[in-house]
Order: structure tokens, then C-alpha cells, then sequence
């Protein structure tokens, strides 16, 4: 399995013959054949041919020096492999794991993570909530607004504020510790609850003889919460009397903030341990009812915070990464099929167990090197581990494919190095393939994709570096096991020829030998291009490419970009159930703010109310949830110090300039009243002298419609900064979410950038190794279709574009590369003779050609395709959102890869016949390359005809028609 195979083969055959035949050999021989210049090859002086030419004869050598060497010492070989692996596998001890979303899968350099670092300058660290929800069955007698109701929630409250707890380090971290306060000097934030009609308190509660009729009560809500959202926020199933009046709920949430300053924790990132672990001990509390049963009450509890969700999120990888094992033994049972034979003097199934180990070490010390760099480790990096055991085991087959093509040679150490020249090119190719793809995707502006990269840029050169080294090692040495006649698995035990074995490739009979076709030289060999290169075949074939790719198109235009952390939650998580609560309150409004810089407010105060006017008009922004702390202060100032009031005719007045810092903090102590500055104070800040404000923010709240789409979000995103713009005062929205809002204007340019980039980058390597532009160029043309089928069938298996099916879509142009260039390659590698005409089959010489092509190439290339599935299949039964998506889209790669590069690329290069290398044997003088009789040639020459040399390297098989190979 070699691209370069014929650029070596063809020479050395034509060479010899005329050697022999000069020698005196039969007078009949006849030396091969060259396709005439009339085909349209390119001529011997041309510069590409010539540099392709060179690259060939270059790493052929070079993979003969390495392997001659790795002969001589092949112990030492083994053991400079496992020293180093376990030299660099030393970087586990500086492991660094990025567990922050914002920091995986959102681009970094973007103005959301710039005014980010303005705020967190400015305000501090932003807050977090824990929010609780509280449903009950029905509205009867009130529900969950009925005063028992009531009071249920209030102890829950009661429970939170003064009991939950976290023990850490032997250190008690509870509410106080963590709650959010709008100065030092101020308690905790009240809670954000239909309760802060009687500030939680439970006297209060208890005398009220009519609690509906207080929530009734106008301006009631207003005056508890002057700055909160509306009542309905906090109520789910709201059921209303014939005029009007709120009679009974089904549901009531409520809000805690807490702080949330981060530290650098070894191993978990930029988190905050301690308010971790008091959101974890609220969560298991409310669901183990710390906090007391309910009485006289059918109410169900339930509570979500962010710590929590980041733990079922850990929960659900580690589980799933249980089945790495069973990857590994998938892949260790299939290379053992495919590595023995039913002879077990030649078979190497024990060789399964070495090249699974050579991967282990590979992805070990890849992992190790990047931990050394400082390169953190992910979620998603840990998919990589099956992806390169697939990559890594595809190398051995051909290794060994090549090996058994080199039967003939009788000394075991030139066997080797034979095999290596042919399988070491082509091992390389595939590759640089793939480090082309995943080099350009280090480059993106998506961490996660970019780290993934890298782990799997350094997996890549390791696995192929082991390969060629560890494994060539372990080869040598069951071939000198063959070579002593000692038994596969049991090296100690000695074997005859004749010794059979239950498993196996190979083929059963009298007349065996060790380069005799195996089971996936049958199918993919034979039967394959039988199938897909009959004229039935290719309408069928051409037909269904048609249809995939209509539906790619198609699809193309339904693709919807999304992300949501909540899809990394598992369906069996008890937080799916906390979601399907949430979403039932409806109304998913969602905290924002607008914020402005430094400037003299007190003389700007007419811009800064025409600016509020302007903010109103946000698009996506909830009616009436906008705060403004300065019509507040200015309406204080009016009642508690008119004299410093200005006001000119009708127009809104102002506070007088001259007092108006000094009023300001005046107002700042006002904790009473309809004007109190208690719920503004937070959105203040001084400069260090107190003389005026550094910067101020604007609460607001965000509907839910952003939150539904990626496209939407962006748009929303786009609509709330063409807004600020339109302010005298240069106020700019940001919220948290801004930061994936932002990712979604990048997922579509990166994915598109990286095929762009990718796909040229793969037309130059395939250009300068075959020496053929044309046949380049359909190979782009391939991959680019299979692009297409690949996106566009996105949305019918469920997947979105987001950062997670990015990294898939890049993997995908070096996996789909390797599925079309080797039989591309050989392809162009044999020619016909255009003196003999097709048998009665009907077969063209582009059919005959492609069929040698498949017989050389498709069996290598088919348990290529194989064995990354079977890598990957474990995770069809994945919890995680990235373990199922990148199986999802595995499959869709794998197999839109095997039928374009398997069958489509045939079809049409059959059809098309591009021209082989000038000098490229017929396929009438390489009996090796005939699949099947039934393509063999009508005028087929005689025996006698063909290359003596050629024909001595073949054993004599009656019935096959010269299907055996070299």
C-alpha cells in the first residue's frame, strides 16, 4: 500500500528485463510497454515530474537507512521508544485543565472578552446565582402562592441564609461568606423571591390573614423590589380572577447572588473553590431535604447553580471515558483478525497487542510534551485518545500489507527494508495529510480547537515516529519468530508449515502461502471494484453521489449555528429535570447591563437621559427592566433638597452641578423610601479622591429569543452594540454571555477558512507527490463535495455548528485525503495498452486501470476506514454532548469518506481516464495488479509475452488468472 509504488517498480522491472533478455533470455520477452506520449502524459523534462521524482527516490532511501538501522538494533530500538514515552510522560505532574467554557469554546481576542477585562477593571468579579424553584400541583387554594406554601419556601430561605454549608480544608464556607453585597458594609443581597413582600420575614408572614390579597396590593411589589423584574418573573401558572387580580400560582422561583472571585487552582483553572463547594452543598441539601420536609404541602423542590451543572458535566465525561477501554479492545481484537493468518508460522496477530501498545505511548507522550508546554488540557482533547489509536493502528496495517507483498524475498532483514520502502512513503503521506489539516487548525481563533490541534499535531508525529520505529522493531522480530518456525502468540512453541490456527485472513487450503489474499483483498480488492465499475454500478454509484450531495446543499441552507451549555448535561442528569421546570416559567429573561465610563455626569445629565431614551429602543431588551440610578437621585434631590433642583420650564430638571457629587453620596446612605439608593449603589463607582465617577452600569434584563439560536444571538449581540453606538455618552452593552454570543460570528468563517486552507494546502502536497496537477484537482474537487455532504447532513443527525463540530469538520479534511489519494494515486501509477481491446464484459481501459488501482489499494484503505470506526463506536452510547458528536459526526466523515474515495473517485476517474505516468506499466504486463478474470483483457498477450521477471515473482495459481500479489 504505497502512492509511490509503481515510480520504483516500473524502472526496476523494465531494467531487469532487458538485462535478461540481453543476457539470452527468451527470445520471445518483450519489455513493457510504455503508454504512448499520444495520451497526453507529461514529458520527462517536466519540472513537477522531476521534483516528484526526487521526493521519491529521497524518502525511499531515507526509510531504507532508518530501517536498516532499526534491524541492527532492534531492542535498543524498543527501548529508546519506551524510555522516551516514559521521559515525557513525566509532564503529567505540571497537568493544567482548563474546565472554564469561556475559555474553550469562545474566540479569545474579540471586544466581549476586551470590555470584559474593563468591567472586571471597574466592578470586580461578576456574580452568580442560585436559583430555586418551587412547583406545586395545582393553584387550588393558592398553590404556591397559599400562605403554607408560603411559608415552605421561607424556610427553604431560612435554610440557605443560615444553615448550608461547605466544610473545606477544615474551614466553614457558608452564605454569609459568599453572598453578594452592594458595599462592604451592607448585608447580604436579599433574595429575588415573591417573598420580599414581607422581607423574608416569617412574623410577618404569619400575621398577614391574606397574603394573595397583599401581593394585590398596587405599588406593593414595586416599593419590596424597585429595581427587580416584574412579579410574573417569579411565578410559573399564574392564574387570575374576572378582574384581574392574581388568585393562585403552580410555581415560584427564587434568586440568590453570590460572589464569585476567581484564583488560578492547579489542575481546575481560574475557579473559586471554597463558593463551589457552598453551591454543591445547597444543591445535594435541597434534594436530601436537609432543610425539613414539607408540611401540610405537595410542593417539589428543586435548585441549579453553576457548580452544579460543571459537576454532572465532569460526571458525564468521566463516565464516558470508561469507554476508551473498550475502544482499545476493539481495536486490539480487530488488528489481531486482521494481522493473522491461518497458518500460525506466518501469522502476527500478537503484533496487535505491540502496535496498540505504540499508539498508548504515542498518545502518552504527545499528552506529556504539550503538558511541558503549557498547553492546557480539555474536554475535548480527550476524544483524541480513540482518534489516534484509529490513525495509529491504520499504519501498521499497511506496514504489514507491504510486508506480506514481499513474500518473495527470502532474507528476512531485506524483507524488512523492502517493506518499509514501499509502506514508509505512504505511511508519511497519510501523515502529512492529517498534520496539514490539524497545522491549520492551531491557528484559529477557538481555543479548544486549537488546543485539540496541537495534542493531536504532537499525537500524530509520535504515532507515525513509533510506527516506524517501535513497531518496525517488534515486526523484525516476529519475522525472525516466522523465520524459526515458532508459533504466533506462543513464540516458544514450534510450528510446521502446515500448523492451522482458528482465527485468521488468510485463505484454507493445500496450496497456502504466506501472500496468498485475505478476506479484505477479497472484498475490497474484488468484489468491490466488480460492483461499483460495472456499467450497473456506476449509474448506481453516480446516482447516489448526486443525491448526497443534492441533500448536502440542501442542508447547507438549514444549518443552524447554537451552543449551549446545557447540552453537556447528560438526559439521565437530575438538572434535565431542573431545565424542563425552568423552561416552564417561560419568560427567560436574562440580567444585562449597560455601561458607561468616566466623565463629568454632573454636567452631562441631558445626554445621559436622551441616552436612556436611545437605550429603550434595544431590540431584544425586556420592556420596562431598565434602571436608571440617576432619575432616582434626581427625583431624592427634588423632595429631600429642591433648592439644589434645577428645572427649566417643562423639561425633566437636573441636579445642580456644583452639588451633585456631594448630593450623590448624601443619597448613598438614603436605605429608605421610594427614592433609596440601596439597589444603586452597586452600579456606582468613585474615583479614589471621591471627587466624581469612574464608571457607572445600567441593569436591564434580555427576553428569551436570543437565547433560542446562535444566528439570533449574534443578531441580538450586533443589535444592543448598534444601540450604544447611537449614545452622546458612549455607553456599551456586556453581559457574560456576550462572550459565546461573539463565538457564533467565528464558527462559520472558521470552519469555512480551515477546509479553504486545508483543502489548498492538500492540492500542493498532492500535486508535487504524484506529478499530476489534474489529478489534484479531482481530488479537491472530492473532498469539497464530501465537505458539502458533511455539512449539510449536520442538521439531519442533530448536530449544530459550534465549536465541538468545528474541530469534526477539520478532522474530517485529513481522514477523507486518505481515503481517496493511495487508489487515486496508484491510479494514475498503471496504464493500458491502447493496442488491445476490452473483453466481453464491456470493460474500458480507465475501468481496467481503476480496478488495479482498487485491488492494490482498497483493502488497505477499507481497514483503514474500518478500524477508525471501530475506535470510535464506543461512543455511540456516550452521555456527554462532545463524546456523541463527535460519533455522530465520526460516522458521517467515515462513511461519506469510504464511499467518495472508495467509489464515486473511482467511477469518475474510470470514466474520465486521466493519463498515467509516462513509462507506467500496462496492466496486461503486471498480472499482480488483475483483481478479478472477469476484467481480464480479450487480446490479452501471452505468458510468454510478459516480463520473465515479473512473472517468476508469482506463484503459479490455477483459477485465479494471475490474481495473486507480489
Amino acid at each position: 500500500l504505497k502512492l509511490q509504488f509503481l515510480y520504483l517498480i516500473g524502472p526496476v522491472v523494465l531494467a531487469m528485463s532487458k538485462a535478461e533478455t540481453t543476457a539470452g533470455g527468451p527470445a520471445n520477452a518483450e519489455e513493457p510497454k510504455a503508454a504512448p506520449h499520444a495520451w497526453g502524459e507529461k514529458p520527462r523534462g517536466n519540472w513537477l515530474a522531476r521534483a516528484s521524482e526526487a521526493l521519491d527516490r529521497g524518502l525511499m532511501n531515507a526509510f531504507e537507512w532508518l530501517t536498516t538501522k532499526i534491524v541492527g538494533a532492534p531492542w535498543w530500538s524498543i527501548a529508546a521508544v519506551v524510555l522516551l514515552s516514559v521521559v515525557l510522560a513525566q509532564g503529567f505532574w505540571v497537568y493544567d485543565e482548563e474546565l472554564e467554557a469561556e475559555k474553550q469554546f469562545t474566540p479569545q481576542d474579540t471586544l466581549a472578552f476586551e470590555r470584559k477585562e474593563w468591567v472586571m477593571q471597574r466592578f470586580g468579579p461578576s456574580h452568580r446565582q442560585i436559583t430555586a424553584f418551587f412547583m406545586a400541583p395545582t393553584p387550588a387554594a393558592g398553590g404556591a402562592l397559599g400562605k403554607e406554601a408560603l411559608l415552605y419556601m421561607l424556610a427553604y430561605h431560612t435554610w440557605v441564609a443560615t444553615e448550608a454549608h461547605a466544610a473545606l480544608g477544615g474551614e466553614r464556607y457558608d452564605y454569609n461568606y459568599s453572598c453578594a453585597r452592594y458595599s462592604p458594609r451592607d448585608s447580604c443581597r436579599a433574595a429575588g423571591s415573591v417573598l420580599q413582600l414581607w422581607g423574608f420575614n416569617e412574623t410577618a408572614l404569619r400575621e398577614d390573614a391574606d397574603p394573595i390579597a397583599t401581593i394585590n396590593r398596587g405599588g406593593a411589589w414595586r416599593a419590596a423590589s424597585p429595581s427587580g423584574p416584574d412579579l410574573p418573573y417569579f411565578l410559573h401558572g399564574i392564574v387570575y380572577n374576572g378582574t384581574g387580580h392574581i388568585v393562585g400560582a403552580t410555581g415560584a422561583r427564587m434568586e440568590f447572588t453570590i460572589r464569585y472571585p476567581r484564583r488560578k487552582v492547579a489542575g481546575k483553572g481560574d475557579v473559586n473553590p471554597e463558593i463551589d463547594a457552598f453551591q454543591l452543598a445547597v444543591s445535594d441539601g435541597t434534594y436530601d431535604r436537609s432543610w425539613g420536609e414539607p408540611a401540610n404541602v405537595a410542593m417539589d423542590a428543586y435548585v441549579f447553580n453553576e457548580a452544579d451543572r460543571v459537576r454532572e458535566e465532569r460526571k458525564a465525561v468521566d463516565q464516558d471515558t470508561s469507554t476508551l477501554i473498550i475502544g482499545y479492545l476493539l481495536l486490539i481484537a480487530f488488528a489481531m483478525c486482521m494481522l493473522s493468518k491461518n497458518r500460525v508460522r506466518y501469522s502476527h496477530g500478537a503484533l496487535a497487542f505491540c502496535t496498540v501498545f505504540s499508539v498508548a505511548m504515542s498518545t502518552l507522550s504527545a499528552y506529556g510534551l504539550c503538558w511541558f508546554l503549557g498547553i492546557p488540557f480539555n474536554m475535548v482533547v480527550q476524544v483524541l485518545i480513540l482518534l489516534l489509536l484509529g490513525l495509529g493502528v491504520d499504519d501498521a496495517f499497511i506496514i504489514m500489507y507491504s510486508w506480506w507483498d514481499n513474500a518473495h524475498v527470502p532474507d528476512m532483514k531485506e524483507r524488512m527494508v523492502m517493506t518499509m520502502r514501499h509502506a514508509g512513503p505512504a505511511i508519511l503521506l497519510t501523515s502529512v495529510t492529517d498534520l496539514v489539516a490539524f497545522l491549520v487548525g492551531s491557528s484559529t481563533e477557538l481555543p479548544a480547537l486549537r488546543d485539540f490541534c496541537f495534542y493531536a499535531t504532537f499525537g500524530i508525529l509520535f504515532d507515525f515516529s513509533y510506527q516506524i520505529t517501535f513497531f518496525l522493531a517488534c515486526a523484525f522480530l516476529a519475522s525472525k519468530r516466522q523465520e524459526a518456525s515458532k508459533a504466533d502468540c506462543l513464540c516458544c512453541v514450534s510450528v510446521t508449515d502446515d500448523t492451522g490456527c482458528c482465527v485468521g485472513a488468510g485463505k484454507v487450503g493445500v496450496d497456502w502461502t504466506e501472500s496468498d489474499p485475505g478476506l479484505f483483498r477479497d472484498f475490497f480488492g474484488a468484489k468491490l471494484p466488480r460492483a461499483v465499475l460495472s456499467n450497473v454500478g456506476r449509474v448506481l454509484v453516480l446516482v447516489c453521489a448526486a443525491a448526497f450531495v443534492a441533500v448536502g446543499i440542501y442542508g447547507c441552507t438549514e444549518v443552524n449555528m447554537n451552543f449551549d451549555l446545557e447540552w453537556f448535561i447528560p438526559a439521565d442528569s437530575r438538572l434535565q429535570d431542573v431545565f424542563e421546570v425552568r423552561d416552564a416559567f417561560g419568560g427567560r429573561f436574562v440580567p444585562c447591563h449597560w455601561w458607561s465610563g468616566e466623565m463629568d455626569y454632573a454636567h452631562r445629565q441631558h445626554d445621559i437621559a436622551a441616552d436612556i431614551e436611545i437605550l429603550s429602543t434595544a431590540a431584544y431588551a425586556a420592556p420596562m427592566s431598565l434602571a436608571v440610578w440617576l432619575f432616582d437621585f434626581q427625583s431624592w434631590v427634588a423632595q429631600a433638597r429642591p433648592e439644589h433642583y434645577l428645572k427649566n420650564g417643562t423639561s425633566p430638571g437636573i441636579v445642580d452641578p456644583a452639588h451633585f457629587y456631594r448630593l450623590l453620596k448624601v443619597w448613598a446612605d438614603v436605605e429608605t423610601g421610594p427614592q433609596a439608593s440601596w439597589h444603586h449603589i452597586d452600579n456606582l463607582r468613585w474615583k479614589a479622591d471621591g471627587t466624581g465617577l469612574v464608571a457607572v452600569r445600567y441593569p436591564f434584563l434580555v427576553d428569551d429569543r436570543p437565547f433560542a439560536d446562535g444566528s439570533t444571538a449574534y443578531e441580538a449581540l450586533l443589535d444592543f452594540r448598534a444601540v450604544g453606538r447611537r449614545t452622546a455618552t458612549g455607553i456599551f452593552p456586556w453581559a457574560y454571555y456576550f462572550i459565546f454570543f461573539e463565538g457564533y460570528g467565528v464558527y462559520m468563517k472558521e470552519m469555512i477558512r480551515n477546509i479553504s486552507i486545508s483543502a489548498a494546502c492538500v492540492f500542493a502536497l498532492v500535486a508535487v507527490t504524484t506529478a499530476n496537477v489534474a489529478l489534484a484537482l479531482a481530488l479537491v474537487i472530492n473532498v469539497a463535495l464530501i465537505d458539502v455532504c458533511l455539512v449539510g447532513w449536520m442538521p439531519i443527525i442533530g448536530v449544530e455548528v459550534n465549536s465541538v463540530s468545528v474541530i469534526c469538520v477539520v478532522l474530517a479534511i485529513g481522514l477523507v485525503v486518505d481515503y481517496s489519494v493511495h487508489i487515486a494515486g496508484e491510479f494514475v501509477k498503471v496504464a493500458s495498452d491502447p493496442t488491445t481491446t476490452p473483453d466481453t464484459h464491456g470493460f474500458s481501459h480507465g475501468q481496467l486501470r481503476m480496478a488495479a488501482a482498487l485491488y492494490k489499494m482498497a483493502p488497505g484503505v477499507g481497514a483503514g476506514g474500518l478500524s477508525t470506526f471501530l475506535a470510535v463506536l464506543p461512543l455511540a452510547a456516550a452521555k456527554s454532548y462532545i463524546f456523541s458528536t463527535f460519533f455522530r459526526m465520526f460516522a458521517l466523515i467515515i462513511g461519506f469518506g469510504l464511499f467518495f474515495g472508495m467509489a464515486f473517485l473511482p467511477v469518475v476517474l474510470s470514466m474520465v481516464n486521466l493519463p498515467a505516468h509516462l513509462g507506467a506499466p500496462a496492466v496486461t504486463d503486471r498480472p499482480d495488479f488483475m483483481p478479478l478474470k472477469g476484467f481480464c483483457l480479450a487480446a490479452r498477450p501471452a505468458p510468454a509475452a510478459v516480463s520473465p521477471i515479473a512473472v517468476k515473482a508469482l506463484p503459479e495459481k490455477d483459477g485465479l488468472d494471475g490474481l495473486t500479489s507480489p
